[in-house]
């Protein structure tokens, strides 16, 4: 599988499974909503291996990272509530042949205007 069709199947399952903020999607224009949570997408790429001696098989790894915003001085837990149902679209699971691991959850903080979390969900697929 390509890593376009990769990172289109899960642009896929956020699109259908996720709608409870505006989803800042990668390369496209956006512009933030004034006092509302917002979530930005980004699917990146990683390391590649040589899983098989006879034939060509690859293993290929990348990341799902979601960065959650939430207005600042409106609390941890609504951030935090929205990371967990983000995870929940993919972690510990199998989609499409994308194979999805735990989940990490980053505090990066306030920064004047927003207060944001990070979630990073690591997976990896075979070519």
């Amino acid at each position: 599988m390509e890593s376009e069709r990769v990172a289109q199947l899960i642009r896929q399952r956020v699109s259908e499974s996720y709608d409870r903020t505006p989803v800042a999607w990668p390369n496209a224009s956006f512009k933030p909503p004034d006092h509302e949570p917002w979530v930005r997408l980004t699917i990146l790429g990683g390391d590649g291996r040589q899983v098989a001696t006879a034939g060509r098989r690859l293993r290929r790894v990348g990341v799902v990272k979601v960065q959650v915003f939430v207005p600042e001085g409106s609390g941890d837990p609504q951030a935090r509530s929205i990371a967990d149902e983000v995870a929940s679209l993919f972690e510990a699971g199998t989609y499409e042949g994308i194979r999805f691991r735990a989940a990490d959850l980053e505090h990066v903080g306030p920064d004047g205007t927003w207060y944001q979390l990070n979630v990073s969900i690591p997976f990896e697929w075979d070519e």
